[in-house]
């Protein structure tokens, strides 16, 4: 799961320098709805990355159970 948070925090700002050289040229509404893409793929990495953490922290601490279906 981190590994896919770091990812996607690396795709964001392709998207990010990708809407920045799509103003410039002068095609605002791409770079607009690149940047959006950007900021949609950067709240979702935080968010994944913060789960991570508390998962790690959890397991630390011996809460977490395996669930096992039967």
């Amino acid at each position: 799961m981190l590994g896919l948070g770091v990812f996607l925090v690396i795709v964001s700002l392709y998207f990010f320098s990708n809407s920045v050289f799509l103003v410039s040229a002068g095609d605002v509404a791409a770079g607009l709805l690149s940047a959006l893409i950007g900021f949609a793929l950067l709240a979702t990495s935080t968010t994944m990355i913060k789960l991570w953490s508390l998962m790690k922290m959890k397991e630390e601490k011996g809460e977490v159970t395996s669930s096992s279906s039967s």
